[in-house]
């Protein structure tokens, strides 16, 4: 009898058998799988398989390794994080969507505490009862959102959901809003910056792309603009380069403003990713969803001379 028996998903099918192994046992060398292949310790459907058998849904995987061979290879269990996960407002058996807050990387990298935002999905994923069938996936996040932007994030939670929305993307489908606060009073009230930009300044040799930003003027006065945003492309910090490259940078950025903004104990970053529509990548359907602007960004509003009382004075 198989010690561990995995029935293999659509999500995890088309893979070849070693790099669904060499994900479902990622603290085992390669070499070890292999050796536990040619030995018959794995098997696909009771019977010795080559380690470049592409699965297929319905497949069983079955592990005849005892306890003792396992010691050494095993990993640290996945950490937990007192934080909870920031507020779900929609999931099913294919997505997820998170209000994010400021502060909060959504990827590990440098200088990035081991508690970010992909983190924590995992973690819940993996706590869940309904837990993501696939065994080799990670969930992961469909599109980028700054550390000091707050708003909608929408994450994948199977391989195909995935997919199928960063084609959607690359079309086209998927309509964008934010809401921001500009130092100074622009004009027009309404417009489109079109400019291109590089993919990250001064590290890449490729041409500048095109780039181009949809703006309404939601309320201003000679100090503050409360501007609507709608992208129509996705390029790198694409709202925060724009709007400094126009000379009207958003309240709290201290990379792009020129000369950079002083710190300000009250002040963040005012970008909040506020509203997402776009297909649902099983169904097709329809989705919109909006996350109300942060106490905090209403505060400064108020601070700075608008009558913002709570979420439902917002557009």
């Amino acid at each position: 009898m198989a010690l561990r028996e995995i029935v293999i998903s659509t999500d995890d099918a088309g893979q070849r058998l070693d790099a669904f192994l060499n994900k479902v046992l990622d603290a085992v060398p390669h070499s070890v799988i292999y050796r536990w292949l040619r030995t018959k310790k794995i098997k696909v459907n009771g019977a010795r398989t080559s380690f470049n058998y592409r699965l297929e849904p319905g497949d069983r995987v079955s592990l005849f390794i005892p306890r003792q061979d396992l010691i050494g290879f095993e990993r640290e269990s996945s950490p937990t994080f007192p934080a909870p996960l920031p507020p779900i407002i929609y999931r099913d058996d294919q997505i997820l969507v998170l209000n994010k807050p400021a502060g909060l990387a959504v990827h590990g990298g440098s200088g990035v505490s081991s508690d970010h935002l992909a983190a924590r999905v995992l973690a819940w994923a993996h706590s869940q009862p309904d837990r993501t069938r696939s065994l080799s996936y990670a969930p992961s996040p469909v599109h980028r959102l700054d550390r000091e932007t707050s708003g909608l994030i929408v994450f994948g939670l199977t391989r195909q959901a995935q997919v199928v929305m960063a084609r959607q993307i690359r079309e086209h489908q998927w309509t964008k809003i934010y809401l921001a606060a500009l130092e100074g009073r622009i004009t027009p009230d309404q417009d489109v910056i079109d400019l291109p930009l590089e993919h990250k300044p001064g590290t890449s040799q490729r041409p500048a792309q095109p780039a181009r930003t949809h703006y309404w003027v939601l309320d201003q006065n000679d100090r503050t603009s409360f501007v609507r945003i709608q992208l129509e492309t996705g390029r790198f910090r694409q709202i925060r380069r724009h709007f400094s490259q126009c000379g009207f940078p958003l309240i709290g950025d201290s990379r792009y403003a020129s000369p950079p903004e002083k710190p300000d104990r009250h002040s963040r970053l005012f970008l909040h990713a506020y509203r997402l529509e776009f297909p649902h990548p099983a169904s097709g359907r329809d989705l919109s969803f909006t996350a109300p602007l942060p106490d905090e960004l209403i505060d400064l509003l108020n601070r700075r001379g608008f009558k913002f009382k709570d979420s439902a004075d917002q557009p």
